[in-house]
């Protein structure tokens, strides 16, 4: 169905901005892009997307010892989003596919008769630092999951809980609305 490919394998570095909007201070944000992964950095915020024609590496590293979230394609704040939400507890680590059911609500897909839909799972919580990487394919087939279109600019959620926030549940302490072009 999809493969892992290790962002090493990356080539060289091309740097693009991308139109932001929403959430926290806008300062410290940077963009960029290679033939492969794309890098958005902001107040101390990662998110990258290894590019595959058929799937996304994805890694989300953010300064909490809580849950990370990265979400795609919301139609409002939170509603209609394919949204993946981890945290990491005495080193395993956890991860729900869920769907934005609201503004300010979301549920698992599972629970709204979708499927789970990602590969690859792994993280760590080091120096109050907690980083998740996994892979989705980029058209899954499951209802409650964003396609990601190659090429198309898809809007991005980003968030993070509160130190020691190890749940799916907890109301953010940071989030952010961007652009990204895949």
């Amino acid at each position: 169905m999809f493969v892992k490919i290790p962002i090493a394998q990356a080539l060289p570095v091309f740097v693009m901005l991308a139109a932001c909007s929403g959430g926290s201070a806008q300062q410290n944000s940077a963009v960029e892009t290679r033939e492969g992964p794309l890098v958005y950095i902001s107040d101390g915020v990662t998110l990258t997307l290894g590019l595959e024609s058929d799937s996304i590496h994805i890694t989300l590293s953010a300064p909490t010892t809580g849950w990370v979230s990265v979400g795609f394609n919301p139609t409002r704040a939170m509603k209609d989003a394919d949204i993946y939400i981890g945290y990491v507890m005495d080193g395993e680590v956890f991860l729900r596919d869920d769907f934005g059911t609201g503004n300010t609500s979301h549920a698992p897909d599972t629970s709204l008769g979708g499927q789970s839909s990602f590969a690859g799972l792994s993280g760590t919580e080091v120096d109050g630092v907690t980083t998740i990487s996994f892979v989705i394919a980029r058209n899954s087939g499951d209802r409650y999951d964003a396609v990601l279109t190659g090429g198309e600019t898809h809007k991005v959620i980003l968030g993070y809980g509160p130190d020691g926030a190890d749940d799916f549940t907890t109301y953010h302490r940071w989030v952010k609305t961007v652009n990204l072009t895949l």
